[in-house]
């Protein structure tokens, strides 16, 4: 019998808000009037509840452009103010892991209590980067039925493969480590990153394959997978996994995610030719369980949140063709 058995917990406190400048969120676009010029020294406004600080401020250039940067994800409101013209609002921009939302507006002359807000479609397409990469928010990692780590996650998405022999069905390789290729990498070159910030450790080739961190991953807001395009910062080509941490809010909440089975739920592959070439068993599950709770808050009202976890998960497998020695001590 094969056993793997995980604890982990993972506990944030969240003081000031930042990201790493390679893989942050943005919200960036051109401000032009009626007749389609350019408009410097707009104030463009982006409020979140996802922003511990409510909400993050840019000035349009002289060429009508703006950008702001480090933005956590979440759902945004985009605000456009200058004296003389009327106050443009965009609501339900949904920003993602390393997305860039092209967020535009046009303003006309008008009153200054005068404000048009815009409903509409989020943008959906990242227009500021060439990158290749799939983000995976907490609601898709609890629906996919997969074993819940960002190697197993990594693999369902396109070009992205692992060695045959780890190969994990339902989560029955728990935490095993595992390395991953797109497009004829090299398997120790696997960048891994959370938040932007790197948490390999630098054993073998140090090209990012290697860590001991087991992430907790009901405290995972999202997860991106960037396959090509990595940016002049990543050291190491290959599949990048960058994990953005829940962060807590203005008001408590809790998470609860469990996950049990036994052999009893599983079909098997064992047939009567198979039996009549000797294996009376084939390799299947003793017992896989995951228990999974967090919380998070306010510590102080707009200042300090802090978002936490426990998980306890493991599996017990049999394998085929293998049995347990009822009487170890005697003589071969």
């Amino acid at each position: 019998m094969v056993r793997f058995v995980r604890m982990a917990a993972l506990a944030l406190a969240v003081a000031a808000i930042g990201e790493g400048t390679a893989f942050a969120q943005a919200i960036a676009g051109v401000v032009r009037d009626a007749s389609g010029g350019v408009m410097p020294g707009v104030t463009v406004e982006a409020s979140s509840p996802a922003l511990i600080e409510k909400t993050r401020t840019a000035v349009t250039d002289g060429e009508g452009q703006y950008k702001i940067i480090s933005l956590s994800p979440g759902t945004y409101s985009v605000t456009f103010t200058l004296t003389g013209f009327n106050t443009v609002k965009r609501e339900g921009i949904e920003i993602t892991n390393d997305f860039t939302a092209g967020v535009n507006a046009e303003m006309k002359v008008g009153s200054i209590e005068e404000t048009i807000t815009v409903s509409g479609q989020s943008p959906l397409i990242d227009t500021q980067s060439v990158t290749q990469k799939k983000a995976m928010t907490s609601e898709l990692i609890d629906a996919l039925p997969t074993g819940r780590t960002w190697q197993n996650l990594s693999t369902l998405v396109a070009a992205v493969s692992v060695p045959l022999s780890n190969t994990d069905v339902g989560g029955s390789n728990n935490e095993r480590y595992q390395t991953m290729t797109v497009h004829g990498s090299r398997p120790d070159q696997m960048p891994l990153v959370m938040n932007g910030m790197p948490y390999n450790n630098m054993n073998n080739t140090g090209g990012g394959y290697n860590t001991t961190l087991v992430i907790n991953m009901g405290t995972v807001q999202e997860m991106t997978v960037t396959t090509s395009g990595l940016s002049a910062e990543a050291r190491t080509s290959g599949v990048l996994s960058n994990t953005i941490p829940k962060e807590g809010g203005n008001r408590f909440r809790g998470y609860f995610f469990g996950n049990y089975t036994t052999n009893a739920l599983q079909a098997d592959n064992l047939t009567q030719e198979l039996k009549d070439k000797g294996l009376l068993a084939i390799g299947n599950a003793y017992r896989f369980w995951d228990v999974n709770p967090t919380v998070g808050g306010p510590i102080v009202q707009d200042r300090v949140w802090f978002y936490g976890g426990y998980r306890y998960s493991g599996t017990r497998s049999y394998v085929a063709g293998g049995f347990q020695n009822k009487n170890p001590g005697a003589s071969q």
